[in-house]
Parts: C-alpha cells; sequence; structure tokens
C-alpha cells in the first residue's frame, strides 16, 4: 500500500536502522499502555521509534490484544457489524444504528469538510473494550471511516477525510464493522 511520498520516506528511513538483538520495553509495558494507561512516555515513544525489536514486540502485542479484546467481545455476543442501508435520503444528518454501537454522518457546510462522523459505542460494548484501547470504524470495502480511542462516554467523532467520497453512499454499498 502506497500513501505518498512521506509514507516511502518514512519507510526507507526505517529500513536502514541497524536491527537491534532484543525489545528494549516489555510486552506487560505495550499491554499497560494500550489498554489501563499511564501511556508511553516521550521516552519509551523514542525507543519505539528507534528500535525494530522494540517495534516488532510492539506490534505483535497490540495484535495479540485486539484478538483477545475480538473473541471477548464476540464470546459476549456483542455485535460488531452494521449492515448496509437500503435507501437514500437527502437529510442532513443520518443515524446508522448498529448491535452495539452508532455512527451519525453529518452533511457538513464548513470550507474544505464535506462530512462529520461520529461513533458512539453503547455500553455493552465498551465494558469489553479496555479503557486505552482505540477502535476502527471502516467499511466492507476497507476504507476506514475513523480511529481513534473513544472518550469516557465511548464517544469518537472526525472529519471524513475521503474527499469526493461519500460515506452514505459507501455504506449503502459495503456496511459498516467496528473493530478493536
Amino acid at each position: 500500500m502506497n500513501v505518498g511520498p512521506r509514507f516511502d520516506l518514512l519507510a526507507r528511513v526505517l529500513d536502514l536502522q541497524p536491527l537491534d538483538e532484543k525489545p528494549l520495553i516489555s510486552e506487560g509495558r505495550f499491554r499497560a499502555a494500550l489498554t489501563t494507561g499511564p501511556a508511553l512516555t516521550r521516552e519509551e515513544s523514542r525507543v519505539l521509534w528507534t528500535s525494530p525489536a522494540t517495534r516488532d514486540r510492539y506490534v505483535r502485542t497490540k495484535a495479540a490484544l485486539t484478538s483477545e479484546v475480538s473473541s471477548r467481545l464476540s464470546d459476549h455476543g456483542v455485535g460488531r457489524a452494521l449492515f448496509a442501508l437500503a435507501a437514500g435520503s437527502d437529510d442532513v444528518v443520518h443515524y446508522l444504528a448498529g448491535d452495539s454501537f452508532s455512527v451519525t454522518v453529518i452533511k457538513a457546510d464548513l470550507p474544505d469538510v464535506d462530512w462529520l462522523i461520529s461513533l458512539k459505542l453503547e455500553p455493552s460494548y465498551r465494558e469489553h473494550l479496555p479503557v486505552l484501547m482505540p477502535v476502527a470504524l471502516r467499511d466492507g470495502g476497507g476504507l476506514i471511516w475513523i480511529t481513534g480511542t473513544p472518550d469516557a462516554e465511548g464517544q469518537l467523532s472526525g472529519e471524513w477525510i475521503h474527499k469526493g467520497v461519500s460515506p452514505l453512499d459507501r455504506v449503502r454499498e459495503h456496511g459498516l464493522v467496528l473493530e478493536p
């Protein structure tokens, strides 16, 4: 996946780093930073950028944690999918209700912003999600709608970044999936 010259430059810089033999941050510390806190310190973030072995441990820890949370959500019957919409509307605000989350899509009247997206997690979802764990709302076609760590009320909001693409068309065609 090529996302532009900045990505290419970063990939080249990271590829030039000498391989280190052992990670400098423990799996337990990464688990804490990804779940209950505290977040990584500035020094730990620097180590994460400069140590390939530490980055590898972080990626593996995050993948394992995501798998564990996904299993827990599934075991408790908390749905993650919102199926495609059947009909269109000319409304400014569109409310999409899922089993354990809802999405509000607002047609924005702002310079350089076409749409605003707001995700709300229901308590049934939040009770199985670690406090600091980010979520990603994507459609069935793989397009990320919004990603980040929900606030204490289970809300996450942001701008629609996919210019020239309607989120309503995407959800009609693909549906939505919420992933930890």
